[in-house]
């Protein structure tokens, strides 16, 4: 016999999901990663604080969610930043996200080696502290 235990409480509403991830995104791209807030995202995306807590346990869970909508690739380098992971840790913390997911310490050769993975998903590439997202499309 299958045991099967019930969810007390209502479903979840994939649209708070959807405007949850949407509202991170959002914050992210107009205040980088020190300008996301379980609050500024609960407040964009029209849920409570706990909405959010019930789906993500902590804002580095949140913006690697939020951050594999843009693509299914996620390259991890080396920061410069002191209280950044290392790259190693950022690509074990982003496995579950991504469906590719590589450790390139060198940024010059991470930056690189996303451009080549971009493809037609694209392919995010983040330094070790989540503060600096580099902008694929552009030059340098």
């Amino acid at each position: 016999m299958r045991d099967v235990r019930v969810r007390a409480g209502r479903p979840r509403d994939p649209a708070c999901d959807a405007a949850i991830l949407q509202a991170t995104l959002d914050i992210f791209a107009e205040h980088g990663y020190g300008g996301v807030s379980m609050d500024g995202v609960a407040a964009r995306a029209g849920v409570g604080k706990a909405t959010i807590y019930r789906r993500y346990r902590s804002k580095d869970e949140l913006m690697l969610e939020a951050l594999s909508v843009l693509g299914s690739r996620f390259v991890a380098t080396e920061s410069t930043n002191t209280r950044s992971l290392s790259a190693g840790e950022l690509a074990a913390r982003a496995e579950p996200y991504f469906e590719h997911v590589e450790n390139v310490v060198d940024p010059a050769e991470a930056r690189r080696r996303a451009l080549a993975l971009a493809g037609p998903d694209g392919a995010v590439l983040v330094t070790g502290s989540l503060y600096l997202l580099t902008e694929l499309s552009g030059t340098g």
